[in-house]
């Protein structure tokens, strides 16, 4: 099985920001900044401490994923979003 992973927005001084990831099928959210609201153990979040890249990851890819994941950015009081299917 394969696994899958989608890059968040690129931005500046992201440690002060908000990340969020949310399936869009179901509106579920899957994460917000490192902590993750799925039971599903096949999703995780990979970020380095001081990095700029926070990365949702799928394990053992399944056609129930199959879909659209929003990647949302508060920065400040403006709000960003990524897509990827």
């Amino acid at each position: 099985m394969a696994t899958w992973r989608l890059d968040a927005l690129d931005a500046n001084e992201r440690e002060q920001n908000q990340i969020s990831w949310i399936r869009r099928r179901d509106w579920h959210i899957l994460s917000s900044g490192a902590q993750m609201y799925t039971n599903d153990e096949r999703f995780a979040i990979l970020h380095t401490p001081g990095s700029n890249t926070w990365t949702l990851q799928i394990k053992f890819v399944q056609r129930r994923d199959h879909g659209t994941y929003e990647c949302q950015l508060v920065l400040a009081q403006e709000l960003k979003k990524k897509f990827g299917t």
